[in-house]
């Protein structure tokens, strides 16, 4: 009987501060090996009681029988087995130990790989809602821009008609009068806002000073029916564009009207025409073109 070949080329291996080191075996080859070499010379001080191997059973006396043979390597390779299965029980506790500790450290890895993904989610959501905050800023940008030129046409169709006369019995009136300086610029919303407040100045003081007593306009007058048409498209075309479910749900379009007279505005405007409905239907000449 002869060791297991197999444990003198597998050396497990076990962690040691973070490094991997082989099993030391040597001192079980050192044991085998002063044990056999014990062995032997106990054999050879005892040769000369064995008769020659070769030699016919009948002529050598002392000659060994076959099961004595076979109890003699009993007895030398019967502890060198259980010596080396001890030792390769040995072994397979160190491996489990040590696949223990890989499992141990293959959950931890994966516990970390997990958490990594978790924070990767985490991350892929947070910039997917950055990107959907950012079109939502992108849309409402946009379509506070186009408010912003709807408005402007608006308003220009208003300045447009600044040199026009409203006719009454009384007095001619410049209704739409502005600053000398007062301008409308496409790319600068200030300028429309400012705009719009003068415009309801001009409006609001045109209805508390002639608005009652005598002084209805006179409609046959082309310019007069003009600023009448040019007040009717103001009201119509300022309520329908805030009405708009575009603009109406644009937080920046709301924050925009809250800031200017444009609700008052609307209402002037509106009490102006209803005044100038009530006149006297005669002196509407159909001939005139209400609308340049």
């Amino acid at each position: 009987m002869t060791a297991d070949p197999t444990l003198e080329t597998v050396q497990p291996t076990q962690l040691q501060n973070g490094v991997t080191t082989p099993d030391r075996l040597w001192p079980w080859y050192a044991v085998t090996a002063v044990y056999l070499i014990g062995c032997g010379i106990i054999l050879f001080d005892r040769a000369p009681e064995f008769g020659d191997f070769f030699a016919p059973a009948d002529g050598s006396p002392g000659r060994l029988r076959l099961n004595e043979i076979g109890d003699i390597a009993a007895g030398v390779f019967a502890p060198l087995a259980f010596l080396w299965l001890f030792v390769a029980t040995q072994l397979q506790r160190k491996e489990l130990r040590l696949q223990r500790a890989e499992l141990a450290e293959t959950r931890s890895v994966l516990a970390a790989q997990q958490a990594e993904l978790e924070k990767a989610a985490e991350e892929s959501n947070r910039q997917t809602e950055i990107m959907r905050e950012t079109l939502r800023s992108s849309t409402t940008k946009s379509s506070y821009d186009s408010f912003s030129y709807i408005l402007y046409l608006i308003c220009r169709r208003a300045y447009l008609a600044k040199e026009w006369q409203f006719v009454t019995k009384a007095v001619d009136i410049q209704l739409f009068k502005f600053h000398p300086d007062l301008y409308l610029s496409e790319g600068d919303n200030s300028t429309v806002d400012t705009f719009i407040e003068q415009l309801h100045d001009n409006i609001s003081s045109f209805f508390n000073n002639w608005v009652g007593g005598g002084n209805a306009p006179a409609f046959g007058d082309r310019n007069t029916r003009k600023i009448i048409a040019t007040l009717r498209f103001l009201s119509e075309s300022l309520s329908n564009v805030v009405q708009e479910s575009e603009f109406s749900k644009n937080d920046l379009v709301k924050l925009r009207i809250e800031g200017i007279p444009f609700a008052a505005l609307i209402n002037e405007i509106g009490l102006l025409l209803e005044w100038c409905d009530n006149l006297d239907p005669d002196n509407i000449n159909d001939e005139d073109d209400p609308v340049s």
